[in-house]
């Protein structure tokens, strides 16, 4: 008799799990979404390694910048950011840029002196600066 009532029981609380289990799975999947900002290629770029600093430079042409962390301003001599964090970023045409709300917008409104996040491929170039290449760049400041 005990054995009736635990098979009547797992029969019943087969329809209970599996709609504990499809409410799990709505869950999870709406935490899927991103903030709105992506590679450029439609990837999201929740997991791309990126570097936050202040520009110190950008070239001429403007095709890189030059992004150190751990300093206040940008008119400060190569000597006194020397041995701080510091990594030359190029870009391409691919390359897509956001303001802080995460707006895409050229990269003409990059300027001297601004807090970036620069999303990268993660292949730096061990030198000093470092060097790599980035995917997108976000004003944060």
């Amino acid at each position: 008799m005990t054995k009736k009532i635990t098979t009547k029981m797992k029969v019943e609380s087969k329809p209970l799990y599996y709609l504990l289990l499809l409410g799990l799975t709505i869950v999870l999947l709406a935490g899927c979404g991103t903030d709105g900002m992506s590679t450029g290629e439609g990837g999201s770029l929740d997991d791309t390694p990126y570097f936050e600093g202040m520009i110190y430079s950008i070239a001429e042409g403007g095709n890189s910048i030059l992004v150190i962390q751990g300093i206040e301003h940008a008119d400060i001599p190569q000597s006194e950011w020397q041995g701080k964090e510091a990594i030359s970023f190029s870009f391409d045409e691919a390359v897509t840029f956001y303001d802080k709300e995460g707006n895409e917008i050229t990269k003409d409104r990059l300027i001297k002196g601004q807090m970036v996040r620069v999303y990268h491929t993660g292949t730096l170039a061990e030198s000093y600066p470092m060097q790599g290449r980035a995917i997108a760049v976000q004003i944060v400041d």
